[in-house]
C-alpha cells in the first residue's frame, strides 16, 4: 500500500506499508533549489554567509533522512492518539 504523497513542486514525501509489517518513507528533491542552506558562495571563500540553493548530495540525503524522521515522528503521534477525524 502506497499513500497519497506531499508534493511541492516536484519534491515529494510518501510512504509504504510492506504487508502492514514495515513502514517505509520516501523523499524525493527533483528540485533542491527549492531548499536552501546557509553558506557562503562556491569561489568565494571572503564572500558573507547567505542564504542559497541547496547543492551538494550529502546535504540532500540529510534532508530527505530528516524529513523522513519527521513524517513518521507525526504519523505515529497521531497513531498514539487514534484516528485524525
Amino acid at each position: 500500500m502506497q499513500n497519497e504523497p506531499i508534493v511541492n513542486g516536484g519534491n515529494s514525501i510518501k510512504f509504504y506499508d510492506k504487508q502492514g509489517l514495515v513502514l517505509r518513507a520516501e523523499t524525493t528533491i527533483a528540485r533542491p533549489g527549492d531548499f536552501k542552506t546557509c553558506r557562503r558562495p562556491e569561489g568565494w571563500p571572503e564572500e558573507e554567509k547567505r542564504w542559497l540553493p541547496l547543492r551538494r548530495l550529502p546535504w540532500k540525503a540529510e534532508l530527505s533522512r530528516k524529513a523522513n524522521d519527521r513524517y513518521l515522528e507525526v504519523l505515529g503521534v497521531h497513531h498514539r492518539r487514534g484516528a485524525l477525524v
